[in-house]
Order: C-alpha cells, then structure tokens, then sequence
C-alpha cells in the first residue's frame, strides 16, 4: 500500500475543548479525595504542564505508573469533556 499520498495530521496549539462529555463517559470520583483516579494525572499534564514520564514515576499516591496509563488518564479527560493538548499529547505519545 503506497502511503506517499497520505498527509499528516495538523494538530491546533491550543487545547481542543469538547463540546460535552461522551455521552457513555464515566465518570467516578473516589470518596476520600474527590477525585476520579484519573483526574491527578490530567491535572498534572494539562494544568501544571508536567511530562507524562514524570507523573508516571511519581504519582500522587507514591506508586509508580506506567507512562501508557497516563495517557489514558488523560484521554478519560478527554472523554469526560475536559479540555487537552493534543498536539502536545502526540509529540509525546504518537496516535495511531
């Protein structure tokens, strides 16, 4: 399959903002903190700008993580209607 005639992708510079939640998105926050367990790891990439590598090896609760599971922390934003960089993201973590 000849892919030379494919382009690539053009990601914004600002963080794309959904409209809404995905409407099968779920979203549980946890009874002590308040948060869902995904939400430590969106706000440390989206708010405080920190690399997914860094919040995988030191992770609010103190138990390392691997990289891909901040990824999809952060994608569970994405499906709860959170904004993202996705530019940002896939300098990081290339989409398929």
């Amino acid at each position: 399959r000849n892919t030379s005639h494919y382009s690539p992708m053009i990601l914004p510079d600002t963080p794309f903002h959904p409209t809404k939640a995905w409407e099968f998105a779920n979203y549980n926050p946890n009874k002590k903190t308040g948060l869902a367990a995904w939400e430590s790891s969106y706000n440390r990439f989206s708010i405080r700008g920190e690399h997914p590598q860094s919040i995988a090896m030191s992770p609010e609760n103190g138990r390392p993580i691997q990289v891909t599971t901040v990824i999809r922390h952060i994608l569970d934003g994405l499906q709860c209607g959170r904004p993202v960089n996705l530019k940002r993201l896939s300098t990081i973590f290339v989409p398929p």
